[in-house]
């Protein structure tokens, strides 16, 4: 009995492990083949391809050697089945809708720079055509047909990182037939170095961050370094982080984890949104909203106005710096800064609303902190916005090279915006309108 009992044990040890190390591992790969299969095959309008598809969890970013990040361009993407997708030229820039065939033709090449404003984020269309950059086009070859818009802003694009992206324009150039000889650079955004800013103020990461490699954080997100040193360290024999990247790879490119996470969120969502919010107990601290930048400084960021100044000032001498450089790429006068109308810009244009005490809300992950509650109010932030561009503009209006166009009090109403920064159809259209008339100007006068 005792024998017979030991060989029971022994079949039941082979049988777990051959369900362990072949039978489970086989069904998995037959459900993953299987599923692959499906998803390939699939109607584009089938109501449930959403559970099986992986490709919404592929970052739209990825890195850059030269400016840290850069759209990850699906080339197999056409205009007419990707109205929702941004879609990317040969040269990996956000497309627009005319492109110069042969660079020796007698065409003004205008490169815009920017972050996700400039590049359109959020006004998708067949062939990127409602973007805010393909607007500035259409407008701009209305007015002139000789003139070729090239689209090198992208998302989260500091004025460092647009410097970057001009430098490489100029580099390239030559050697390809559908990029335009260039006749002027535009910057349009500004809100971008604005986040940037609040990070200083928000962190008060003078004196904390004094990493000399990092530079404190004003050319190349902080993020970015530490992808980057944690992705080469897999590659110098950290296992830690190489096991790390090969289970990333595994699951996005997984449609059986892509369908369990799917069906996971779905339940959990579901689950939330059925919660009674009749019984949910809101504990709310009343606030008091500060009307006048030195009591915001001091009772949000815990900063005196000598040390707030100091912030500010080197921060602002840092992005024109950046300007400066791009400048002097072009003839004098041939490089034109625009600042873009934001959310809290606009708060000027509506007494009523720059009153109002909301509380901004989900920009942490803009100030180098998703987690971060930002314990302010959108008339605070206009006040402090409108400092800051304030003393920026006149900065830079100091210098003969640049061009200065202030766009800030353009829109009319605070609905122009689908966010805090990004701007609807009906105002990228009418801004993009008016940014070309104003170019058209700008380079009638340098040619005359």
């Amino acid at each position: 009995m005792l024998y017979k009992y030991e060989m029971a044990n022994k079949l039941d040890i082979k049988k777990t492990l051959l369900y362990t190390i072949f039978i489970t591992p086989l069904i998995i790969l037959l459900l993953e083949l299987s599923l692959q299969i499906l998803y390939r095959y699939r109607f584009d309008n089938n109501e449930y391809s959403f559970l099986i598809d992986s490709d919404n969890r592929i970052s739209k970013t990825k890195f850059d050697p030269i400016t840290g990040w850069s759209h990850n361009c699906d080339f197999s993407m056409n205009q007419q089945n990707f109205p929702n997708q941004v879609i990317c030229n040969r040269h990996g820039l956000v497309k627009t809708p005319f492109s110069v065939k042969d660079s020796n033709e007698d065409v003004k090449g205008v490169l815009l720079l920017g972050n996700s404003v400039a590049m359109g984020e959020g006004l998708y269309s067949r062939g990127n055509r409602n973007s805010f950059a393909s607007q500035v086009e259409l407008h701009l070859r209305e007015l002139n047909s000789n003139i070729d818009l090239v689209n090198g802003a992208y998302s989260g694009f500091n004025t460092w990182q647009e410097h970057l992206e001009a430098v490489r324009y100029f580099n390239s150039e030559p050697l390809f037939d559908d990029l335009p000889r260039l006749e002027m650079i535009v910057s349009f955004g500004g809100i971008q170095d604005f986040w940037n800013f609040l990070r200083l103020l928000v962190n008060n990461e003078l004196n904390t961050v004094n990493d000399y490699k990092i530079a404190n954080g004003l050319m190349i997100n902080i993020n970015t370094i530490d992808y980057i040193n944690t992705v080469t360290s897999s590659y110098s024999g950290n296992i830690y982080n190489g096991f790390k990247a090969l289970l990333a790879s595994i699951s996005l490119n997984s449609r059986l984890y892509a369908l369990t996470t799917n069906l996971l969120n779905n339940f959990f969502t579901q689950q939330l949104s059925s919660i009674d919010k009749n019984q949910a107990i809101i504990g709310i601290t009343p606030r008091i909203s500060y009307q006048n930048l030195d009591a915001i400084i001091i009772n949000r960021f815990g900063l005196t106005k000598k040390e707030y100044l100091f912030i500010r000032d080197y921060f602002i001498s840092s992005v024109t710096r950046n300007i400066k450089a791009n400048s002097v790429l072009l003839e004098k006068g041939n490089y034109v800064y625009t600042y873009a109308p934001t959310y809290f810009s606009t708060l000027d244009n509506n007494s009523s609303l720059s009153k109002e005490s909301n509380l901004v809300k989900g920009i942490g992950h803009l100030i180098g902190n998703k987690e971060y509650q930002f314990d302010i109010y959108e008339n605070e932030l206009n006040i402090i916005e409108k400092d800051y561009r304030t003393a920026l503009i006149e900065k830079l209006k100091s210098s003969k090279e640049i061009q200065v166009l202030d766009y800030s009090q353009l829109a009319r109403d605070v609905d122009w915006f689908i966010d805090y920064s990004h701007l609807n159809e009906y105002a990228a259209s009418s801004l993009g309108k008016r940014l070309a008339n104003d170019l058209i100007i700008l380079l009638d006068r340098k040619s005359n």
